[in-house]
């Protein structure tokens, strides 16, 4: 049952990280996409474990290592993304 949070948490990254490389492309900084979903994992990991704490907050911390795991896949991509924005 974990594993489908960990997806809502990939499928919410992706999201994320779509959403800022979208924006990022207009002020040509690409890196600033994989950074916002990083700060969004770091986010998300501290209010599970800070402000919900002990078991409830470990959903929170699931879905942020989705955010992880998008970032981390988008990061790869990027130099491939970048090549294909600019030629358009």
């Amino acid at each position: 049952m974990a594993y489908l949070i960990l997806i809502g948490g990939i499928f919410l990254g992706s999201i994320v990280f779509l959403f800022t490389f979208i924006v990022s492309k207009k002020i040509d900084k690409y890196y600033m996409a994989p950074v916002i979903t990083f700060i969004f994992f770091i986010a998300l990991s501290l209010y599970g474990f800070i402000f919900v704490g002990s078991f409830d907050g470990l959903g929170y911390v699931i879905i942020a290592f989705g955010f992880l795991i998008a970032g981390v896949v988008g990061t790869l991509l990027l130099p491939g993304l970048s090549r294909r924005s600019k030629s358009k």
